[in-house]
């Protein structure tokens, strides 16, 4: 058996080549505006945060998310108690009863902004270290 040549003219090898330039150049083109759109950094913020918005939308992490934010607020209590199965009742009572409480914390805190929330934090973290303190330094004189 002969092979068949892919042409039967140089006159369509050579339109051919015309076909394949001009399919690279769209394709580069294209390319090249896709780039030019991540570079803009709103275009990289939106699309950041919708692949994060599809993987909570899909995954098991949106599901126990949507209960933080409210809209099943009783699952994420149940999900953390069952998912902190190492250490004790009264720290897997913790973690649900936190997350029971999530929902109310994230509502009161709309009105906060984040100098507020830090030096809120500051302050709490401040009266542990010294509640701590204190508590060592009553063990000590005993």
């Amino acid at each position: 058996m002969t092979r068949k040549p892919p042409f039967e003219s140089l006159a369509q090898a050579e339109a051919e080549l015309r076909r394949r330039a001009a399919e690279r150049d769209r394709w580069g083109d294209r390319l090249e505006g896709h780039v030019r759109a991540l570079k803009e950094p709103g275009m990289r913020e939106d699309l950041l945060r919708n692949s994060v918005a599809g993987m909570f939308r899909n995954g098991w992490a949106g599901r126990m998310a949507g209960s933080l934010i409210g809209q099943a607020p009783d699952g994420l209590g149940w999900a953390l108690g069952a998912a902190s199965g190492k250490g004790s009742l009264l720290r897997r009572a913790g973690w649900m009863a936190l997350a029971f409480a999530a929902p109310k914390l994230l509502e009161r805190m709309n009105g906060f902004s984040w100098d507020d929330l830090v030096r809120e934090l500051g302050v709490s973290w401040g009266r542990l270290k010294e509640h701590w303190e204190q508590r060592k330094a009553d063990r000590s004189a005993n």
